[in-house]
């Protein structure tokens, strides 16, 4: 009851009948036909309907490993001694990788139309194909050849396969035919333009036709997928560590002010958490040839260039808080009178300016307040104004002296008392 593997062109076989390929079948013959590897189901080319690409390769594959699986069992369980087991393997840069039946006279070309044909990124002039073999002291050792598939296809070279052989056809490393980044803004020529592997900002900005007289490189706002997602999972870190930190306070004598529905509720927010992943860039670094600042693209990167802005914004614990239009000369403490000053809960100590660039700064201060005077600030910059979380309004306060009094002079005479 062992079984034999033959692998045959079907198309050929229907299109020449004398072809080699229209074998004679026989009784309990059974004939496997793959899917393409491409498109694993021909109505998800209906055009009404979102299809995922790779989804259906990946469909097309299991689909191909479950219709052999039965057939390797069966080939690996009718091995033995003096009859190896007849099976070949390849990876790489195909669409089906994966193992497959040895058949008779298969050959590197047949085993990469069994694979489902070689990827567009595929290296054709260089494969390496493993071969094992026993040495004089019965060890199993590898060779390893290069094989040239360009050859194997086109000048029909055919390099013969035996048992367990394995084909890794290698995948050119700089190909990224779908990398793209998207510009948007102050550029001659905004759009989503594709990226080579290596390219710089400088680069696509020259592509896009360069920044408009109105750009206002200052403020340029960078995205990069990897960083979102890192912020991302960092929060989601951060949110467990809230958590564990709360449930390990609680085994101690700790002083713990909140509940854990609040503990629950912060650690929530960081759960929903989704990042932005901005990169401050110097984009007038990267134009005027700073290396340093021409940071390296990749895939779903975005780069906005807005407008050009003559503004400053004061937000926070502040009476007027709004937009004022920059005007040299003016430093830090100006903007804040020009927005009546900070109110009776701001922090002036906390106190930060963010850049248009996203960067963030604070002035210097002592340790009473800060020194606003001097501190000179750039067209788009926001101040921020924090609330002073141990803020006291003063009637609390009053309250608080004197219940503090009322109990030291409680206290006082009633030592005075006992000595009498």
């Amino acid at each position: 009851m062992d079984i034999e593997v033959l692998q045959i062109d079907l198309a050929s076989a229907i299109l020449n009948v004398e072809s080699d390929d229209n074998i004679a079948t026989r009784p309990r013959d059974k004939i496997i036909v793959f899917s393409l590897a491409q498109v694993a189901d021909l109505s998800s080319l209906d055009t009404d309907t979102d299809t995922d690409t790779d989804a259906d390769v990946n469909e097309a594959t299991d689909q191909r490993e479950l219709l052999l699986q039965p057939v390797i069992e069966k080939l690996q369980s009718q091995a033995r001694s003096g009859e190896p087991v007849q099976t070949v393997s390849i990876d790489g840069a195909v669409k089906s990788p994966g193992t497959f039946p040895l058949t008779d006279g298969l050959t590197v070309h047949k085993l990469v139309a069994a694979a489902g044909g070689l990827k567009d990124n595929a290296y054709i002039s260089s494969a390496e194909l493993r071969k094992l073999y026993l040495s004089g002291a019965s060890e199993v050792l590898s060779r390893y050849e290069e094989i040239n598939l360009k050859s194997e296809i086109e000048l029909a070279v055919t390099t013969r396969l035996g048992s367990r052989d394995h084909l890794n056809v290698r995948a050119l490393s700089e190909w990224n035919p779908t990398d793209s980044v998207t510009l948007s803004g102050e550029m001659r020529f905004p759009g989503e333009y594709r990226i080579r592997k290596g390219e710089v900002v400088s680069d696509v900005i020259e592509r896009a036709g360069g920044l408009t007289t109105m750009a206002f490189s200052k403020g340029a706002i960078f995205t990069r997928e990897s960083v979102a997602a890192l912020e991302t999972s960092r929060a989601k870190e951060f949110s467990q560590s809230v958590i564990r930190n709360f449930a390990s306070s609680q085994l101690t004598r700790e002083d713990n002010r909140i509940g854990i529905a609040e503990v629950q509720s912060i650690a929530q927010i960081l759960q929903d958490f989704e990042g932005v992943g901005r990169l401050l860039v110097n984009i007038d670094g990267a134009l005027s040839g700073d290396n340093l600042a021409d940071i390296t693209l990749e895939d779903g990167d975005t780069l906005t260039i807005p407008n050009r802005t003559s503004t400053v914004t004061v937000v926070g614990e502040i009476r007027r808080p709004g937009t004022h239009s920059f005007q040299a000369g003016l430093d830090l403490e100006d903007y804040l009178g020009l927005s009546a000053g900070m109110t009776a809960r701001a922090d002036d100590k906390e106190l930060y300016v963010v850049r248009a660039d996203g960067s963030v700064f604070r002035p210097t201060k002592s340790w009473l307040r800060f020194d606003g005077a001097g501190t000179s600030l750039s067209p788009g910059d926001t101040i921020v104004v924090p609330i002073d979380t141990g803020y006291t309004d003063n009637l609390s306060l009053w309250r608080e002296i004197t219940q503090v009094i009322f109990n030291s002079t409680a206290g006082l005479a009633s030592i005075v008392a006992a000595t009498k």
